[in-house]
């Protein structure tokens, strides 16, 4: 996580204190706090692609580690797409933000979820 996404997440954490005794109020500050655990979530994956192309300047193969951790976030990343559909639609335009992106990711070698990551879907419809 960033320092701005970790600052962030301080000034929600102040922010749901002060609105703990207001549920209208303290709601408003969930709905920003689904927003920004999606952005951290989807930028993630980003992070990784960026440092592996500043530590391998002229391209190179990604080690498997740096694969794994790819895919992990991009797992995760597909988990909290799916949260705020279901729960938060509106906190995030997941679709928008997701259209057309999920092609970036196929060289990063992740076009679909985990089929772990698929079983704990539905094992939380259930």
């Amino acid at each position: 996580m960033s320092e701005v996404m970790k600052e962030l997440g301080r000034y929600l954490d102040q922010a749901a204190i002060a609105t703990r005794h207001e549920p209208a109020a303290n709601k408003r500050v969930a709905f920003l706090r689904s927003g920004l655990e999606y952005t951290d979530a989807y930028i993630a994956a980003f992070r990784i692609f960026r440092a592996h192309e500043t530590n391998n300047p002229g391209g190179g193969r990604l080690p498997n580690e740096t694969k794994q951790r790819i895919r992990a976030a991009l797992d995760n990343n597909w988990l909290d797409s799916r949260d705020v559909f279901k729960h938060n639609h509106l906190a995030v335009n997941v679709a928008t933000v997701a259209w057309g992106s999920w092609s970036y990711f196929g060289p990063y070698y992740w076009s679909e979820p985990s089929p772990e990551v698929r079983e704990k879907t539905v094992e939380s419809e259930e």
